[in-house]
């Protein structure tokens, strides 16, 4: 057991995370660990593009592949352009507001929350969706934690991009 509390430590996981600068090594730990503390099976992360009006997985466990959504299509467009989180505790009844993304995959949707990644200036720029809560139902306190890792998300795609913009003008001066 106190192998997994060090594993989940959050000072320690954060340790962790900023020696893996890339998106690639990033949003799965990120994604792990936020499905822990929820007790989610499962995490999809889209980042808008404002230029095609689409949601893009930046990270999905549940779907393979490019994925894109449009931005106004689905729980996910409308937790997108109202900025405010939905949850979803009996999803089979509401299987008709699922994006083409959750209807995709092959898991079976008991629940759902779906929190959007808010800017500085609170406006969203994307989501970040837990499906089925291991312990039956979200709440609120999965819906306070979500918000969390939604911000940290935000935050974490930020320094990515930093990072590699830094090793592309440090690529070109070498050449």
């Amino acid at each position: 057991m106190d192998d997994i509390k060090s594993k989940y430590n959050f000072s320690e996981f954060g340790k962790k995370l900023i020696m893996r600068p890339s998106l690639e090594e990033g949003l799965p730990m990120i994604s792990e660990y936020a499905r822990y503390l929820v007790g989610a099976e499962h995490c999809n992360i889209f980042i808008h593009d404002n230029s095609k009006n689409l949601l893009w997985a930046i990270y999905s466990d549940t779907s393979k592949g490019g994925i894109a959504i449009k931005d106004n299509e689905g729980i996910e467009g409308e937790a997108f352009h109202t900025a405010q989180p939905i949850i979803i505790n009996d999803a089979y009844n509401l299987y008709g507001l699922f994006s083409k993304v959750l209807h995709k995959s092959d898991v079976l949707i008991r629940n759902v929350i779906t929190v959007p990644i808010l800017d500085s200036k609170d406006k969203a720029v994307g989501i970040c969706q837990m499906i089925n809560s291991t312990k039956g139902s979200f709440d609120e306190e999965d819906l306070k934690l979500i918000k969390f890792f939604s911000n940290f998300v935000k935050s974490y795609i930020e320094l990515a991009k930093a990072v590699r913009e830094r090793e592309e003008k440090e690529s070109k001066k070498l050449i």
